[in-house]
């Protein structure tokens, strides 16, 4: 599979061809369909941002630690129309810490607690709850030092921080935070995907510079995720398939109204 780019001419991703350089491929394996392969590419290089560019953390395979990483909202997804739609990169997020030797873990709605538990996370808690910042410390003795925020919207990281060590901690968002909104000092980082061409670019009113060497670390991390996914360590994404294009508003509707968990939905722009 492969990603389209608003820097780059010709390389847009709505077509049934798309043209892409060789170095920004995901392979999968012939168990994984069309439609699936198409769950797991933003949530995949999003979390290789956050684990490996921000916090550094082994590559997999990688030997258990015991360092703990609060995955904020597992099963994520965005209702809003007036924000960048991203789903299910957490579920993704979870089975590389798993993969990198991390304890993770992960909030979300009661309903995805199996299901987060399935992809490696030790510990799911609900993140409506009134003590889920006392039982994130409870489980990780106070001394959580790193937070992936996957939704980063609503006031998300503001909560979620408070749940780290009281000398603070790394925080990665998905959508740019400001740190005066935070009651902690942390380090914060607002992942940018789009550094993988290489090229600078503006997002949120920021603007991001790229160099040559962010355009390697991810060509050769889309090549980690290619052996991974052929050996069978990671899962796609559980999908819903909507249909053709024509489909495009219900499935706006269906966020905008809480009725997408834990999943992701599909447009067929042709049928398999």
């Amino acid at each position: 599979m492969s990603f389209g780019s608003f820097l780059e001419d010709g390389t847009g991703g709505f077509a049934e061809y798309t043209r892409v350089p060789a170095g920004r491929t995901i392979r999968f394996p012939e168990s994984i369909s069309f439609n699936e392969a198409a769950s797991i590419g933003v949530a995949s290089i999003t979390s290789v941002a956050a684990l490996y560019e921000i916090f550094k953390f082994p590559r997999p395979p990688a030997a258990p630690s015991g360092t703990p990483i609060l995955i904020w909202s597992g099963a994520s997804i965005f209702p809003q129309r007036d924000v960048l739609i991203l789903a299910s990169i957490g579920l993704i997020g979870i089975q590389l810490a798993v993969l990198s030797g991390l304890e993770v873990i992960t909030t979300a709605s009661p309903r995805n607690f199996d299901l987060l538990k399935s992809l490696g996370a030790k510990h799911v808690f609900d993140y409506n709850s009134p003590t889920v910042v006392e039982d994130i410390k409870r489980v990780t003795n106070g001394q959580l030092q790193y937070l992936y925020d996957c939704i980063s919207y609503s006031g998300s990281t503001a909560k979620a921080v408070q749940s780290l060590a009281p000398s603070g901690g790394k925080v990665a968002t998905v959508l740019p935070v400001d740190p005066a909104t935070l009651d902690k000092k942390v380090e914060i980082k607002n992942i940018a995907v789009f550094k993988m061409t290489g090229k600078t670019f503006t997002f949120g009113g920021r603007e991001f510079p790229a160099t040559k060497q962010d355009k390697e670390f991810y060509e050769k991390m889309c090549g980690v995720l290619s052996d991974l996914y052929l050996a069978g360590k990671i899962k796609p994404n559980p999908i819903r398939v909507m249909g053709g294009w024509d489909k495009l508003a219900e499935g706006f509707k269906f966020m905008e109204e809480g009725k997408v968990h834990g999943e992701k939905l599909i447009y067929e722009v042709i049928k398999e």
